[in-house]
């Protein structure tokens, strides 16, 4: 009985050290939006899972707490993995429901073994993971420090991102932070307080440095929801507020300073209303919504699968774009795309779950338990607000941290238990799960791994171990589409390399053959047919060409992209069709300044790419007037 119970302590303790080192992890390691980063979350959703299970065995009893929130939670998670019945790319919905089975798992390990006191030190942990984060941040960032240990900063340089990729997904990792040291700062006293004050501060500056519009809207919804509520329920006293005012005229000040001091300020209100905004985003979901509810009402219902939505939207986009766009920077919109009406009104469930946990517990408990229940409620409401303006549902560190937070809120309201008798099967149902988790996860990583590693052999030259890596990627992953894709990007790039024309040829043919393979996986992505067209350009089959731009046009008709291919196809007919080809770039033309490009040497790139074309017509009034149109626009990028 003895060594049982010292199994069983030495299994909670672990427990709450494999929960820390997740939160440690999805910290520090970019977002964990990479394959290393996803299949570490994975693996240690895993062992957690493996030691709860572990814990259940020692007690010969399984215990399963009640809470209002495992409903609805459920009933969300098996509507993800029912969306692969009705999905249009089976693959893409697999590997993204894996990722929402790990945070159930996480969710459901919290629940059954974690107590409130628990709860508060994994918080107090997560606040000061954040700050050092958030230091490392700022240091980042005012050192203009873009190397700096493990970590290399491509992108965002003038905003702070700390170890996350994107600013907006920093600011949403922010905002679960910053309500809950604001609750450690108030119920401290003496030096405590004074370090959670700095604590709070840290953030705060963080939050407004990454210059996150959605992340400081929600931000403030949220802290004006708990002063509200904390002073309404006589939690606080109404002196609080004055500090709040001074916070947001601060972060007002801070926010115009830096960011209207260095750019032009008229540009950066355009860029915030108009083109640079994500209402032409929203205005092709709502088209591709009414398309469904007139066309297909039952797609509408179930949506196009988890994980598809770049393969249904960009049919939708209403204007001309360089980007393959893959989310709806509004997960509203994207989980209706994705999962249907019944899958919104589901997670809406969630979200009245959540407002209706504060309202109905807050009377029962004492002052602290209170404030943070409130706290982690605030986090949970920046987050619902944030998911309106961005897609941190699908990053994992957030996605983590809100099912972790759900699990939070729901520890303070248990107060029954379903105790089932000792039931095997159980135990052997979620053991199973857990193995099909981290199967299915490693498959997937080791298939990425190897696919990169051949794609870099391909940089190299080495093209028969290239083929080999990428034949183990397709062993362990044969419903990849972009596997497939690559492999016939190393074939074509392989015959273009090739002075013997038979080796030639038959290199064109293997490249034709893992192109189509790809295309009858996922019929739905335009790139696939771009490159398929190049192809038939390359073998001067105009015919097949132009079929396979048509299906481009079908999937993706404002995908510029697409319209430099249809120049370059009209200019390689053998009935040369110059006059739609100088068509076609006059329209790219009068619609260049629409374009959001990353940096001006892709602007520059554009335009000497629409150059280049422009040379191949014969001399015409209309050939000269739309090189002289692009000479000048180079002179001015030039010029600035």
């Amino acid at each position: 009985m003895n060594k049982e119970n010292n199994s069983s302590g030495i299994l909670k303790p672990a427990i709450f050290f494999i929960s820390g080192l997740t939160f440690i992890f999805l910290s520090v390691y970019f977002g964990t939006v990479t394959p290393g980063g996803i299949f570490g979350v994975h693996l240690l959703s895993v062992v957690l899972m493996g030691l709860w299970i572990l814990k259940m065995l020692h007690e010969r009893e399984c215990i399963f707490k009640k809470s209002f929130l495992f409903f609805p939670i459920l009933l969300f998670i098996i509507l993800l993995f029912h969306s692969r019945f009705f999905s249009i790319y089976i693959y893409s919905t697999k590997v993204v429901f894996l990722n929402y089975l790990s945070y159930f798992f996480v969710y459901c390990v919290f629940i059954n073994t974690l107590s409130d006191n628990d709860i508060k030190r994994l918080i107090r942990l997560l606040v000061i993971i954040s700050v050092g984060v958030s230091l490392f941040g700022l240091l980042c960032y005012f050192f203009k420090k873009y190397e700096l240990f493990f970590y290399t900063k491509l992108f965002y340089k003038d905003r702070l991102n700390a170890t996350f990729v994107n600013p907006n997904h920093f600011a949403c990792y922010l905002n679960f932070m910053i309500p809950c040291t604001l609750f450690f700062f108030i119920a401290s006293k003496g030096i405590k307080r004074i370090l959670f004050l700095s604590a709070l501060m840290i953030l705060f500056v963080s939050l407004v440095l990454t210059f996150s519009h959605s992340g400081i809207i929600a931000f403030f919804i949220g802290i004006l929801y708990f002063m509200l509520t904390a002073i309404r329920k006589r939690l606080l006293q109404k002196r609080y507020i004055f500090p709040f005012v001074l916070l947001f005229i601060f972060s007002a000040v801070i926010f115009v300073i830096y960011k209207f001091s260095t750019v032009n300020t008229h540009l950066e209100l355009k860029k915030i209303f108009s083109y640079g905004s994500h209402w032409l985003l929203w205005k092709g979901c709502l088209s591709l919504l009414s398309y469904n509810v007139l066309n297909s009402p039952l797609t509408f219902l179930t949506g196009c699968g988890l994980g598809n939505f770049a393969f249904v939207y960009n049919t939708f986009h209403p204007i001309l774009t360089l980007n393959f766009y893959e989310y709806a920077h509004n997960d509203y919109l994207q989980i209706l795309i994705e999962i249907g009406l019944t899958g919104i009104l589901i997670f809406m469930l969630i979200f009245i779950s959540v407002m209706r946990a504060g309202i109905r517990q807050i009377e029962s408990t004492d002052r602290e338990s209170i404030l943070l229940q409130l706290a982690v409620k605030t986090s949970l409401i920046a987050y619902f607000i944030h998911l309106l303006f961005d897609f941190n549902f699908y990053i994992t560190a957030n996605s983590l941290l809100f099912f972790s937070f759900l699990a939070f809120l729901d520890v303070f309201s248990i107060n029954s238990f379903i105790k089932l008798r000792w039931k095997l099967s159980f135990i052997v149902f979620l053991t199973f799960i857990a193995a099909f988790l981290l199967g299915q996860s490693f498959c997937s990583f080791s298939s990425r791994l190897l696919t990169n590693r051949a794609i870099s052999l391909v940089h190299q030259g080495d093209f028969d171990k290239s083929h080999s890596f990428f034949k183990r990627a397709l062993w362990l992953n044969t419903l990849n589409a972009e596997i497939y894709y690559e492999c016939g990007e190393m074939f074509f790039y392989r015959a273009q390399k090739e002075v013997n024309v038979n080796k030639s040829y038959n290199f064109i043919n293997e490249a034709q053959t893992y192109f189509d393979k790809a295309i009858s996986i996922n019929p739905n992505d335009a790139r696939y047919y771009i490159r398929l067209a190049d192809l038939k350009i390359y073998l001067n089959d105009m015919k097949g060409a132009e079929e396979n731009l048509n299906e481009v046009e079908r999937l993706a008709p404002n995908f510029i992209l697409y319209r430099l291919k249809k120049i370059q196809f009209y200019l390689g007919k053998p009935n040369q069709q110059y006059d739609k080809a100088i068509d076609e770039l006059n329209f790219l033309l009068n619609n260049f300044h629409k374009f959001t490009f990353s940096n001006v040497k892709q602007k520059e790139l554009f335009l000497y790419g629409m150059r280049s074309f422009a040379q191949k017509v014969p001399e015409t009034k209309d050939s000269e007037d739309l090189k002289q149109r692009i000479n000048e626009e180079l002179s001015m990028i030039m010029i600035k």
